[in-house]
């Protein structure tokens, strides 16, 4: 039983190796069709387009990662700007607001004190005056004209001492020439200290006035040392100092010129003969004075008229050139509107000026006035600045 089991799992398999030789079989399995690999896509190339859009990815995302960091370094950078441009403001208003009243406490110090001592010599002047004048009517009541009053002596006297009874009309003569001599120099040194004394009075200012001269040369002081160096680093291009004298000189000349028309207006219409100068001059006082507030309480609307007159075109449309523009024709105009006028001087005059650095006039070169000399008069108020052309534009 078991023999016959063996002998028939042999001959499957002898069956087995003899169909696996056979060369028909072998033939028809060789001629099996068998797939085209040339036409099927590599693995490598899918590789490479898989890594290319990886790439073409990344880089979208660095750009828009670039350009969200862009956008917020730039909403940082004039956000942080801003806050600086509004921190420095207010330090510089509130430096300015600290300045301001430094300064008016020094100045109404300074006025008190003047004011006091202005009448202290007032009283000590008047009372000499008063002590010379008493002293010198004393004199004259008792010293009567030698020539023409006889003098009595008694007769005993003159025939006892016949010589002195000359003498003395003699002597009195003297003492006469004398103490004339002395009252024709009291008199004239009355008639100087009362001129001093006028004098005082006239420019003596009320300090409660906000338009008093000084009040206005202290303007006219930080218009020349801090907004004129402000409105110039604000300016996209630095204006050179020949643009500033020119644009400064614009606004003066036409301050001037529509102050002068608005007078000569009210003149024409109040009909003041020519020839009454006296009439003419107390009227151009009055006028100043009422001038002097409008031109103070409108600014800006009659400031900007003026600076259009000018015509003074820059292009800018910056805001700190146009408020140094109304406050040049705003300060001048109340320089011009005090009693007597202060006016610009554009002459060269070296006693009254000053370097833009501060140099010795020794080391100037070629000079030339970027602010102008005031005069009040022929009193010099405020000093004239220069540049040196031949090395600052």
């Amino acid at each position: 039983m078991e023999t016959s089991d063996a002998s028939g799992y042999r001959r499957e398999w002898m069956e087995g190796q003899c169909e696996d030789s056979d060369p028909r079989k072998t033939t028809a399995e060789g001629s099996r069709p068998t797939s085209d690999t040339s036409q099927q896509p590599s693995v490598y190339g899918g590789q490479t387009s898989v890594l290319k859009e990886r790439s073409e990815m990344m880089k979208e995302m660095d750009e828009k990662i670039r350009k969200e960091m862009f956008e917020r370094m730039k909403e940082m950078d004039n956000k942080i700007r801003k806050e600086m441009f509004k921190r420095m403001k207010e330090m510089d208003n509130k430096i300015r607001k600290e300045m301001f009243e430094m300064t008016k406490e020094m100045d109404d110090k300074i006025r008190k004190e003047m004011f006091e001592m202005t009448k202290e010599m007032d009283d000590k002047i008047r009372k000499e005056m008063f002590e010379m004048m008493k002293e010198m009517d004393n004199e004259k009541i008792t010293l009567t004209d030698p020539i023409n009053t006889p003098l009595h002596l008694p007769d005993s006297y003159s025939r006892a001492f016949p010589g002195r009874a000359i003498q003395i009309p003699q002597q009195k003569k003297d003492e006469y020439e004398v103490l004339k001599e002395k009252n024709k120099n009291l008199e004239s040194r009355y008639q100087e200290l009362l001129a001093k004394t006028m004098s005082m009075h006239q420019h003596s200012e009320d300090i409660n006035d906000p338009l008093r001269l000084s009040a206005v040369l202290q303007k006219y002081e930080m218009l020349q040392l801090q907004q004129w160096e402000k409105v110039r680093s604000s300016m996209p291009c630095y204006w050179t100092y020949e643009q500033g004298r020119c644009i400064i000189k614009k606004l003066f000349d036409a301050c001037e010129k529509d102050i002068q028309q608005r007078t000569e207006d009210i003149l024409k219409a109040l009909a003041i003969p020519l020839w009454n100068k006296a009439v003419i001059e107390e009227t151009m006082r009055a006028i100043r004075k009422l001038f002097r507030q409008p031109y103070y309480q409108n600014y800006p609307k009659v400031h900007s008229e003026i600076v259009q007159e000018a015509a003074i075109l820059t292009g800018t449309g910056n805001e700190t050139e146009s408020q140094f523009l109304l406050q040049c024709c705003q300060i001048y105009c109340l320089l011009l509107l005090q009693d007597p006028p202060v006016k610009a001087e554009w002459k060269m005059n070296r006693r009254y000026l000053e370097h833009v650095d501060k140099k010795d006039p020794v080391y100037w070169k070629n000079p030339s006035l970027l602010w102008p000399i005031m005069k009040r008069g022929e009193d010099v108020v405020a000093k004239g600045v220069v540049w040196d052309q031949r090395r600052m534009t």
